[in-house]
């Protein structure tokens, strides 16, 4: 029988497969199904963290540094480190040589202390750079045993807190003003009557405490500003206006240092002779004054 009449008396005829023949550009390209993905059951427990296995120390279970970044958490948490400042340069007026070298060596130390030449147009310098407060001063002493030319600046941990108190006339004296403010339970170490433009007297002192006076926590007030009263009188505690400017040294006139750490020779501002202002023959109505 035929394929149509097995058709038509409902038999199953399997269909023939025909070649398909490829023409054209589809000769060249041949596309390819990719297979869909097969669905798998998803792990419903929760990710656990890898814990560390102590019966197998040889074996690690998730991050191998384990031990030791416990370890490092421990000693941080632990160690207490004390910030200490270091302590500013000294600038000797004179070249750099190994009898210098050998000198502060056999002061402080070999591995306290390094120089640097330092040329400011004609003029020689040896800037000394100390690394404690202890061989500072000891090369503070020994340059100022010998006569020696240098200047340097005020270490942080001598240094208070300064603050302005107005509303106290100029004529009352300071120590008075001092034993006032120790009263109050301040450690005072200077106390200045402030001065104008013209050398007059203000009502106002110039205050400075002690190192370590009245210690604070960070982002307090110091108890000074709060004081309202002293010697009877209503008084305002401020902090001293900035200077605009660079600072400049009333002995040599040199700018960047200030008197009190400076040992250079005397320049007067007068005349520009080599002794200080204050014993300047001239006077202010003299034409001889020249800029030093």
């Amino acid at each position: 029988r035929t394929t149509m009449e097995k058709t038509m008396q409902g038999e199953h005829v399997p269909k023939r497969k025909v070649q398909s023949v490829q023409t054209g550009i589809d000769r060249y390209v041949n596309i390819k199904r990719k297979s869909s993905p097969i669905k798998t059951a998803v792990n419903a427990k929760k990710f656990q963290p890898a814990t560390l296995n102590t019966n197998k120390p040889g074996n690690l279970n998730g991050n191998r540094f384990a031990i030791l970044s416990n370890g490092l958490d421990d000693d941080a948490k632990g160690a207490t480190t004390v910030a200490n400042a270091k302590p500013p340069p000294i600038y000797l007026r004179e070249r750099s040589s190994n009898a210098l070298v050998d000198k502060l060596s056999e002061i402080v130390g070999t591995n306290n202390f390094h120089i640097v030449p330092l040329k400011k147009g004609k003029i020689d310098e040896t800037k000394i750079q100390s690394y404690t407060e202890k061989s500072f001063m000891d090369i503070v002493k020994f340059l100022s045993n010998n006569n020696k030319n240098y200047y340097s600046y005020q270490l942080k941990s001598s240094k208070g807190l300064v603050v302005v108190v107005k509303g106290i006339e100029s004529s009352v004296e300071s120590n008075d003003i001092k034993e006032a403010l120790e009263e109050c339970g301040f450690g005072i170490k200077n106390v200045v009557n402030i001065f104008n433009r013209n050398k007059v007297p203000q009502p106002m002192f110039k205050i400075e405490l002690l190192p370590n006076s009245n210690p604070i926590k960070k982002n307090e007030t110091h108890p000074i500003y709060n004081l309202k009263y002293l010697l009877h009188r209503r008084i305002t505690v401020e902090e001293p206006h900035k200077r605009n400017g660079p600072v400049q040294c009333t002995n040599c006139q040199e700018y960047g240092h200030t008197k009190s750490y400076c040992t250079l020779r005397s320049v007067c501002v007068v005349c520009g002779d080599l002794h200080p202002t204050s014993k300047c023959t001239l006077k202010k109505e003299d034409t001889n004054k020249k800029c030093s």
